[in-house]
C-alpha cells in the first residue's frame, strides 16, 4: 500500500510537472508569436522605409532631370539673345556707317553748290 502511495504521489507530481511545462509551453508560444509579429512588423517598417527612400531618390533624379532640361533651355535663349544682340550691333554700326556716309555726301554737296554760287557771283 505504501508503494502504491508513492505511486500516486508520483503520478501526482509528474501530472503537476506536465501542467507546469504545458503551461510553461503556452507561454512561450504566445512570446514566440509575438516575436514573429514583431519581426514582421519591423520587415515591414524596413520595406516601407526602402519604398520611401526609393521614391525620394527617384523624385529627386526627376528634379534635376529638370532642371538640367532648364538650364539647356535657358542657354539656348542667351545664345539666341546674344546672337540678335550682336545683329543689332551690326545693324547699328552699319546705320551709323550710312548716316556719316550721307552726312559727308550732304557735306560735299552743300560744298559744291556753295563753290558753283560764288563762282558764279
Amino acid at each position: 500500500q505504501e508503494a502504491h502511495r508513492q505511486q500516486a504521489a508520483t503520478v501526482k507530481g509528474c501530472r503537476e510537472s506536465i501542467c507546469q511545462a504545458t503551461s510553461q509551453l503556452g507561454e512561450w508560444q504566445q512570446e514566440c508569436a509575438r516575436w514573429q509579429l514583431e519581426a514582421t512588423e519591423a520587415k515591414t517598417s524596413e520595406e516601407e522605409l526602402q519604398r520611401r527612400k526609393i521614391e525620394e531618390v527617384e523624385s529627386f533624379e526627376d528634379s534635376k532631370r529638370q532642371m538640367q532640361s532648364q538650364v539647356e533651355t535657358l542657354g539656348q535663349e542667351c545664345r539666341h539673345w546674344r546672337e540678335q544682340h550682336s545683329e543689332a550691333e551690326v545693324g547699328e554700326r552699319k546705320a551709323h556707317t550710312s548716316e556719316a556716309e550721307l552726312r559727308d555726301a550732304a557735306t560735299c554737296q552743300r560744298q559744291r553748290l556753295e563753290s558753283e554760287v560764288s563762282e558764279e557771283a
